[in-house]
């Protein structure tokens, strides 16, 4: 060989071995890769379950395998897997509830996992809550649960009976009884938080104890503070989209005003995101804390009904 090839092969490898190393870390470096934390957070979950048949009223691609061993059913997982009830129109991008499924469905799980949701539906009384994570709930199904019926919801957690149209006067006349609540308010939210930057949401609420949360969707940590400090560092989060993730508890004061900050991430952790991939986050939903309540149909009228049973049904 040569000896100026002695010479120029080493220095030919090196510039080889810089140009592949830069294309594999721009390959990873634009390529989404998720956070463990609710990866973590469903396999804590796991050895409770001992093997029994599971529902899970998440958005999660890969539940099956996070659940792996436990036969886990699920609305969606990568595309729609079980029956919606037809008052509830799902369409991608909202979340899941335990109204969502035909009670058929619930009563063949001895488990359920639902997100740690403020705003769903209230949960029958023969699911127990078992155990909690920061962003999941596991409950054990005790007993059979009676079917409930609902209003034509769409993606909300409840609609207002309104006792003027002819199927308002029918469920009157009818009977029954009907759980009602104050309806959750929605926030919107400026859509991307950039890296590094911090927004601010001003909450009008009336006076009184709210839970927060967002369906939001993030390569970046969030943190969320108010007048008291942090109220949530939310980890990052690919899932699918329509999952709301609790942020934590405000008691807004008796001005009915309160501001709150969130910030994404841009430390030297995140060298491996793209600079430019925000915080993508379109609302805060806020709920009323301890206001539902189970009254006579007739009470019902102009009022925002969780659920509701006839005389010929029994009650939950």
């Amino acid at each position: 060989m040569p000896v100026e090839w002695l010479l120029i092969a080493p220095i030919l490898a090196l510039v080889l071995l810089a140009r592949v190393s830069d294309s594999s870390a721009r390959a990873l470096r634009y390529s989404p890769v998720g956070s463990t934390s609710h990866l973590v957070e469903l396999r804590a979950l796991r050895p409770e379950l001992h093997g029994e048949r599971t529902l899970f009223l998440g958005n999660d691609d890969f539940i099956v395998w996070e659940l792996a061993g436990v036969p886990v059913k699920a609305p969606w997982i990568g595309g729609q897997m079980l029956d919606i009830r037809p008052q509830k129109a799902w369409s991608y991008g909202q979340a899941f509830d335990i109204d969502s499924v035909d009670v058929s469905v619930i009563n063949a799980a001895d488990w359920v996992i639902t997100t740690r949701d403020a705003a769903q539906s209230e949960l029958p009384a023969q699911l127990h809550l078992v155990r909690t994570t920061p962003d999941f709930e596991l409950w054990r199904r005790t007993g059979v649960v009676a079917p409930r019926q609902i209003l034509n919801e769409g993606g909300e957690s409840g609609a207002t009976l309104d006792c003027r149209t002819p199927t308002g006067r029918a469920l009157v006349r009818n009977g029954g009884k009907a759980a009602v609540r104050r309806p959750s308010v929605v926030i919107p939210v400026s859509g991307i938080v950039p890296p590094g930057e911090t927004i601010t949401v001003h909450l009008s609420l009336s006076p009184g104890a709210w839970d927060l949360e967002t369906p939001y969707v993030s390569s970046r940590s969030v943190t969320v503070s108010g007048p008291g400090g942090v109220l949530r560092r939310l980890p990052a989060n690919l899932d699918r989209p329509g999952p709301r993730w609790p942020i934590g508890r405000v008691v807004i004061p008796p001005s009915g005003s309160m501001t709150i900050k969130i910030h994404a991430a841009n430390g030297w952790f995140t060298r491996l995101t793209p600079a430019e991939a925000g915080a993508y986050m379109m609302s805060i939903i806020a709920t009323p804390v301890g206001t539902e309540r189970v009254v006579p149909m007739r009470k019902a009228c102009g009022r925002y009904v969780d659920w509701y049973t006839t005389p010929a049904r029994s009650s939950k």
